[in-house]
């Protein structure tokens, strides 16, 4: 059997491992194909598809954007021209405007007697994307918190009183222009979404209309039971299905490379199957 991962990250946006030492990680786990996801940028797919190449692996240039929406909405889009100027302008507008969104967190948390300035946040980027993590990082150091998970269950996490939702792009938007980037627009961890399965439903309904190409649903946190809710929803709206870890790194300790929930592989025939129009 081989084996895959559609969803990691390196220290370009919130991971750990340089993006050359993402692709070697994804080889020592004995994976045969894996994507980077950054976080509103490309700087580090160049550095990853040469080292994806010279250790054997079918790397795949992607790219992870948050979404303006009710709740909190992710968009993978997986093979992305990452050189075109379109894609890159769209990295710098998102960028931009996350350093706007950073500089409220900081505001909400002093508010609550937290003092973090957006530069101390961003000392703790490798790379030139900083979000809540790296708050998260900055708040456990100066033992505002006694860990990452802390300053998220407390402070960063969806709906707690630093948590920002504000976002660039709607959903609609999003997808179009990374379609437009040569890109397969996906949705991502959509149990991240915290709706029911009917509304978890109808928002993919949506997102087909607008040009979503498929969803995320073997995930490190997606239970049996709901990945299987996934893959009928997807079949039903015709829908590609994909399968990623969600790798940091230490940044995400629990979390994998390679490996969803319970522990199970991804079999590279959701790629195989995902290829083929």
């Amino acid at each position: 059997m081989r084996y895959i991962d559609m969803h990691t990250h390196s220290s370009a946006s919130d991971g750990e491992l340089s993006p050359a030492l993402l692709a070697k990680a994804a080889h020592d786990a004995g994976l045969c194909a894996v994507a980077i996801c950054d976080h509103d940028t490309g700087a580090g797919i160049s550095e990853f598809m040469e080292s994806a190449e010279k250790y054997s692996l079918e790397g795949i240039p992607s790219v992870e954007i948050s979404v303006d929406f009710k709740c909190e909405m992710h968009i993978l889009g997986f093979y992305v021209d990452y050189k075109s100027e379109k894609f890159n302008s769209m990295c710098r507008a998102l960028r931009a405007f996350r350093r706007e969104r950073n500089e409220t967190t900081s505001r909400l948390l002093a508010k609550q007697g937290i003092n973090i300035p957006v530069p101390e946040a961003e000392s703790f980027a490798s790379g030139d994307v900083c979000g809540r993590l790296h708050f998260a990082l900055a708040m456990t150091k100066h033992g505002f918190v006694n860990s990452v998970d802390e300053a998220f269950a407390l402070y960063l996490g969806s709906g707690k009183c630093a948590y920002n939702s504000a976002q660039l792009y709607s959903p609609r938007e999003t997808i179009e222009k990374l379609t437009v980037c040569g890109a397969r627009p996906v949705l991502a961890h959509p149990i991240h979404m915290n709706l029911n399965n009917d509304e978890t439903f109808s928002v993919l309904k949506e997102l087909k209309t607008y040009g979503l190409y498929g969803v995320e649903c073997l995930y490190n946190s997606h239970t049996p039971e709901y990945e299987a809710f996934i893959k009928s929803s997807a079949d039903k709206l015709g829908l590609k299905i994909t399968g990623g870890s969600d790798f940091h790194g230490k940044n995400k300790p629990k979390v994998h490379i390679g490996k969803i929930y319970n522990d199970r592989p991804i079999p590279y025939e959701i790629l195989e199957n995902f290829k083929n129009t």
